[in-house]
């Protein structure tokens, strides 16, 4: 009989162990769920979960984590109250100004800055820092240096920790760190900056601001991580375990004042599959500090969450530093769905998909989005379904692209979104303008199998120019269809394009059934050499004020450009027919004005939609494409 108890006390459901939780701390039993009784705070990591199937019911209570103010609060890192705390170097100065217009990352309206060329300086701190015992920070800030390769700028912890530039910073502004964990002993040190190597460099200024120690790599809620990796990704962690099937839901995880980088407030680390985090809101704005950092989405859901994520600057973009939503590794089998991103300084939702496995889905998503950033894309979902989000970055202060199909990319399926944005003078990398300008969707080179369909895309070009649809295809594209789609490009100041193509080769792209929409440009090509597809049974439109004069096909390239693709069974909007086979709309089709005289666009008209080639592989074997 006892031992019939016995087992029957392990049969007994998770629902009925539970524990309420009034503190941070290590959330160890398998299969229970915690429940939060008050609001908590923590000065670093506040919960790690360690055992599978955990629930956390954070029971419309607020977690705040990295809570503690910053240890350099008295270093004048912003140089606000100009030389106080430093000993200036011989040809270092306190600058007023904003020196990079309009792009101002950096705080306040001063800056420090060396002149060069000049022999090796060094700007001494006076202001003294205690550092915690046992505890990991981050010494860097802020370097620019549009001048030379040859000068190395640094910031670093007197005669210790160095973070340094090496030459130019080709992105702006750009944030440096290097990290130092002290010892049993409680430290105190004083903080460096400086250059070497301007002994023989042009003439310029290097510029420095927002130089801090500060707390790395915490987390609000960490989930699963394993005792192999230690803290390599969250600095402060004790306990260590599988967290398979946990659930994070109701309430809210918010950043600190401690602003610390490489922060999120949910880190879900390497290992841990069937995760859920929903109904919560999450707030992260340190430097490079998602809301939700992922080591990898597999048979995950993330949904019905509010998030905000202003950060203050991201350290890389090519690794979409700046995404709310994102991920170190490819997954699969997961759903995201259901959130809305009020705010962001990059990317809203990142997943990547791994080949051959089940497809993840982002779906049902409001993103708005306040971008500085390049790849400012509201979506980055190669390889995944994309359907019926709303992304909403086209009036006001709001900007970013719509969604990308990354480089390579196979079976992508972008459909029933809608779509509105705009790109605004706050580029950091570029000073102004991202390159190209907004994008609504774009399909990368090397995409084999993507389909974008059924989605309405409306660009404005006010402050930078747009384009609706972008596609490129390096030789290397296949099988990729574009139909049913309504793409609007609004000119209002800079040129719009309802379509912009680089290369376009065969059966790379099947383009057809569409809507594009312009008062500005239909097609803007590119690229070099070549052009040669068939384009049918698409809509030809003008709305607004047209351009004048209105030149609706673009060439913009360096090198010899041949279009002599084909347009079949094309309809058009009122007078527009007119506009798009009558040469005289096609006079001056060459930008920049240095493009070589070689360079034409032929536009062919035939009646009948032509049979498409049939689809190949790039082994050269015959492929047949599905339905639609």
């Amino acid at each position: 009989m006892r031992r019939f108890l016995f087992l029957l006390f392990l049969l007994i459901p998770a629902a009925a162990r539970s524990a309420d939780v009034t503190a941070c701390g290590t959330l160890g039993t398998a299969g229970a769920t915690y429940t939060l009784q008050n609001d908590v705070s923590s000065n670093g990591t506040c919960f790690v979960v360690t055992a599978k199937n955990v629930k956390l019911d954070l029971n419309g209570h607020t977690v705040t984590y990295d809570n503690q103010a910053r240890v350099d609060g008295d270093l004048n890192g912003g140089f606000e109250d100009d030389d106080d705390g430093w000993t200036l170097s011989a040809n270092a100065s306190i600058y007023e100004g904003s020196y990079i217009d309009p792009v101002t990352l950096f705080s306040g309206s001063k800056s420090a800055r060396i002149q060069i060329p000049n022999a090796d300086q060094a700007v001494i701190g006076t202001t003294t820092i205690t550092l915690a015992a046992n505890t990991s920070y981050a010494i860097g800030g802020f370097v620019f240096n549009n001048v030379s390769s040859a000068v190395t700028a640094y910031i670093k912890i007197h005669g210790g920790t160095t973070a340094s530039q090496v030459g130019r910073t080709y992105r702006g502004f750009q944030f440096i760190k290097a990290e130092y964990t002290t010892g049993a002993a409680i430290e105190e040190v004083t903080v460096d900056f400086g250059i070497s190597g301007g002994a023989e460099a042009a003439a310029g200024h290097i510029y420095f601001d927002d130089i801090r120690i500060q707390r790395t790599r915490l987390g609000g809620i960490v989930v699963g991580p394993p005792s192999w990796q230690g803290t390599a990704r969250i600095s402060d962690l004790t306990a260590y375990g599988d967290a398979d099937g946990a659930e994070v839901y109701g309430g809210a995880v918010t950043q600190g004042v401690g602003k610390s980088d490489w922060s999120p407030a949910v880190y879900v680390a390497a290992g841990t599959t069937g995760f859920k985090v929903h109904d919560t809101t999450l707030t992260a704005s340190g430097i490079a500090s998602a809301a939700l950092k992922v080591y990898q989405f597999i048979s995950a859901e993330i949904y019905s969450n509010n998030i905000y994520n202003p950060m203050e600057a991201l350290q890389v973009r090519d690794h979409f530093d700046g995404a709310a939503i994102n991920n170190e590794a490819s997954g699969y089998n997961s759903l995201i769905h259901d959130n809305t991103i009020h705010t962001g300084i990059q990317t809203g939702i990142r997943v990547s998909q791994t080949s051959g496995q089940t497809q993840n889905k982002i779906y049902l998503n409001a993103i708005t989005l306040q971008t500085k950033y390049t790849n400012d894309f509201a979506i980055v979902g190669s390889g995944t379904e994309i359907y019926q989000n709303t992304i909403t970055c086209g009036t006001g202060e709001n900007s970013c692209r719509g969604i990308l199909s990354g480089e390579n990319a196979s079976g992508t399926m972008i459909h029933n979104n809608t779509i509105t944005v705009q790109e605004l003078e706050r580029n950091q990398e570029y000073d102004g303008c991202q390159f190209g300008g907004a994008y609504g969707i774009q399909v990368e080179s090397g995409n084999i199998g993507t389909k974008v369909y059924g989605n309405t895309v409306t660009v404005n070009a006010v402050e930078c120019e747009a384009a609706a649809m972008r596609f490129l295809d390096e030789d290397d594209a296949l099988n990729n269809l574009i139909y049913d789609n309504s793409f609007t490009a609004v000119a209002a100041g800079e040129h719009a394009k309802s379509l912009k193509v680089g290369r376009w080769h065969g059966n790379s792209f099947q383009v057809y059934s569409n809507t594009f929409t312009t008062n500005s440009i239909w097609i803007d090509v590119s690229s070099s050499g070549t052009l040669d597809p068939d384009i049918f049974d698409n809509t030809w439109e003008t709305a607004g004020e047209l351009a004048d004069p209105f030149y609706p096909f673009m060439i913009a390239a360096w090198e010899n450009i041949h279009w002599i693709g084909k347009f079949c069974d094309n309809s058009y909007g009122e007078g527009d027919q007119a506009r798009f086979e009558s040469s005289l709309f096609r006079e001056d089709v060459s930008w920049p004005s240095n493009i070589d005289a070689g360079s034409y666009f032929t536009v062919e008209i035939c009646s009948e939609e032509p049979d498409p080639p049939l689809p190949t592989s790039r082994t050269g074997g015959a492929l047949r494409l599905r339905g639609h």
